[in-house]
């Protein structure tokens, strides 16, 4: 497998290494909740709306959660989990980060040692019906169908605000919190998820803070079927070159 990666903004880089001293745990715990709002036009079964997320598991920095009738990936999955130290999770190959440890800022890698994802945006977002202090990071794949994703966390928690997901076959996906027990008590009171959504795109689309990531990479049927039994904490952005105003850097 052989990935290439190109940021298309440059970042000032802050003087303390990404990653240098950070704690990648999670305070999630069994029985949080949250209701999403879903757009689009896949993903979850026409009509229905709104999903709730609840937490069934902790272990360690994993953590197993249920989604409502929402399927991100095609097909139908019992449960979602995620590992908030490692990244890896329930599908290696699946774009939906529902989870991330809290407390990350702008160039900390979402997970431990994904210096090619990182943190691209901090500030206050209404997430779960209430402004919150969020991170969060975007990019797009040139692979298959280039699907661009943008993803918003809480940061005090690393629950997931919003995900968005669009690729040049016209799929389209948007999920946007808008209630929680985190912070409050979870009801389904209905929202525009256009309006979310749109927050979500500008909150992302900060001047300096905007990355734009090109990602190629490579797979054999065997490699997949290989990724799928046993899951790679970064299968599709290992052993990346990154590209920096003409200066190569070999991620580890």
């Amino acid at each position: 497998m052989t990935a290439v990666l190109v940021l298309g903004v440059v970042i000032v880089a802050s003087s303390v290494p990404p990653g240098s001293s950070l704690s990648y745990y999670t305070p999630l715990k069994p029985g949080d909740s949250a209701y999403y709002s879903i757009s689009g036009n896949y993903g979850y079964i026409p009509g229905e709306l709104v999903t709730q997320m609840k937490v069934l598991g902790v272990t360690g920095t994993n953590v197993t959660a249920s989604f409502v009738n929402f399927f991100p990936d095609g097909h139908i999955s019992p449960n979602f989990w995620i590992d908030v130290f490692s990244g890896q999770r329930y599908n290696s190959t699946s774009t939906f980060f529902f989870a991330i440890a809290p407390g990350l800022q702008v160039h900390d890698p979402i997970f431990n040692t994904w210096t090619n994802i990182t943190v691209v945006a901090q500030n206050t977002l209404t997430c779960g019906g209430v402004p919150r202090e969020a991170v969060g990071s975007q990019f797009f794949i040139l692979s298959g169908p280039t699907p661009t994703v943008r993803l918003a966390w809480d940061r005090a928690t690393g629950a997931l605000c919003g995900y968005s997901y669009s690729d040049s076959q016209g799929k389209l996906l948007t999920l946007s919190m808008i209630n929680t027990t985190l912070w409050g008590s979870a009801t389904a009171s209905p929202l525009d998820p256009f309006t979310v959504g749109a927050e979500i795109s500008a909150f992302l689309g900060l001047p300096l803070l905007a990355v734009i990531m090109f990602v190629y990479f490579r797979r054999t049927r065997r490699k997949r079927a290989s990724s799928a039994t046993h899951p790679s904490p970064v299968s599709a952005f290992a052993g990346t070159r990154v590209v920096l105003e003409s200066t190569t850097v070999v991620c580890p």
